[in-house]
């Protein structure tokens, strides 16, 4: 009989592993696919079935954690907006023919023809003119100027969208030409009046960002019955290891997981560095008092410590931004940012903020070290006996997948 074969005659069917992380999140966008088809069929029998017809009820999937973060639940959308209005990308040749076919002169009924006489970016101005005697008959825009940045005169929301598409991707303005090209559309933008887009953007998008953290703030005051909140807080860096010139620091509400605050480090300044005047004299303290308020650079230590200095600034201006303190810190482990936290003491001998520890934290340290201990002992023999893979060996099995049995702890 050969080896490995049963009674039968045939090879026994391989045990099926342990779910892990990714046919865990595969299953996860499975079940959100089979959800929303089960919302479109809901929909679909209740308009067929009319007033008599039943309720289908939709089976209940879990979701994960990404899932429900970038769910729309909060999403608002304005009940004024037509479903027909917005941008589209269209043919001009096809759709101007079409049109001027189908349209004639208001006076004198002749044929009419559609030109543009002028354009910047994709922002274009069109002539619509009577092939016979009366000229000019309307002049039109494919977009609304907007009249909201004083730094430009024409800016149009089609050129401002397009800016706002790039900054979000991480494209720019070479990004944007590429872009333009494969798609047959106008070359964007210049240089110089797209900075100027990106300085006016990015000023209205924190303006939004600070309103919108603040109402996340009244929203945790709310759920935690009181003005002194907890929350947790993190940093991410631009670039992995500790060159990285540019970090974020984030503090989230314990109540709400929304974020409430965060500071932006840097270590560098396009503004400096393209500086080419002289270095000292009375030209050069014009210059930096004029740059001084636009210079970006706010951190001159190592990129590991802009977690610890931007999480106190972040302690150390909530009572004047928002009324509230921060009494507890959910920490990710890290040695140096508490600690950094009391020594500053943000709200005096009145409240020295307590540390928790992230649940979430031990779990993904305490399961790398069971695997790797699983793995360092494969095969090895133990101090009662057996191997740790022999047969006669009886042992309870540990599923080691992330948080089934670490989340006990």
């Amino acid at each position: 009989m050969p080896k490995g074969s049963g009674r039968s005659g045939k090879r026994p069917k391989a045990k099926k592993p342990p779910p892990n992380r990714h046919t865990l999140a595969s299953l996860s966008r499975q079940w959100a696919r089979e959800k929303q088809f089960c919302k479109i069929v809901s929909k679909s029998l209740t308009v067929f079935q009319g007033e008599g017809g039943g309720e289908v009820e939709e089976p209940e999937r879990p979701s994960s954690a990404s899932e429900n973060k970038l769910s729309d639940s909060d999403a608002t959308v304005d009940p004024q907006r037509e479903s027909w209005s917005g941008f589209r990308v269209v043919d001009i040749d096809k759709i101007f023919k079409n049109i001027t076919e189908c349209v004639a002169c208001q006076k004198c009924r002749g044929n009419v023809k559609i030109t543009e006489i002028r354009r910047v970016g994709l922002s274009s101005l069109y002539n619509l003119e009577c092939l016979r005697k009366c000229g000019v008959l309307k002049t039109f825009r494919n977009s609304d100027i907007v009249k909201d940045n004083p730094t430009t005169k024409f800016e149009t929301e089609a050129n401002r969208r397009f800016v706002l598409a790039s900054q979000a991707l991480g494209i720019k303005h070479g990004g944007l030409k590429t872009l333009s090209a494969m798609m047959d559309l106008p070359p964007p933008i210049s240089q110089k009046l797209y900075d100027q887009t990106v300085k006016f953007v990015h000023s209205a998008v924190q303006e939004e960002a600070n309103a919108s953290m603040l109402r996340a703030v009244e929203e945790e005051v709310e759920l935690s019955g009181a003005r002194d909140l907890k929350g947790s807080g993190d940093g991410t860096w631009q670039k992995r290891g500790f060159s990285s010139k540019n970090g974020v620091v984030s503090f989230i509400g314990a109540e709400t997981g929304k974020v409430i605050d965060v500071e932006v480090m840097s270590t560098v300044c396009f503004g400096c560095s393209n500086y080419k005047g002289p270095k000292q004299g009375p030209e050069y303290d014009e210059w930096k008092q004029t740059h001084e308020a636009d210079c970006s650079v706010n951190h001159k230590a190592s990129s590991g410590m802009m977690e610890v200095e931007g999480m106190v600034k972040i302690f150390e201006r909530s009572e004047a931004r928002a009324g509230v303190r921060y009494e507890s810190y959910i920490g990710d482990g890290d040695s140096k940012t508490f600690p950094a936290i009391v020594k500053a003491k943000p709200y005096g001998n009145d409240l020295i903020p307590k540390k928790i520890e992230c649940t979430g934290h031990v779990q993904k340290r305490m399961g790398t070290r069971l695997r790797n201990l699983k793995k360092d002992m494969k095969s090895k023999k133990l101090s009662d006996g057996p191997r740790t893979n022999s047969p006669s060996t009886t042992y309870a099995r540990l599923d080691l997948t992330p948080g089934v049995n670490t989340r006990k702890l």
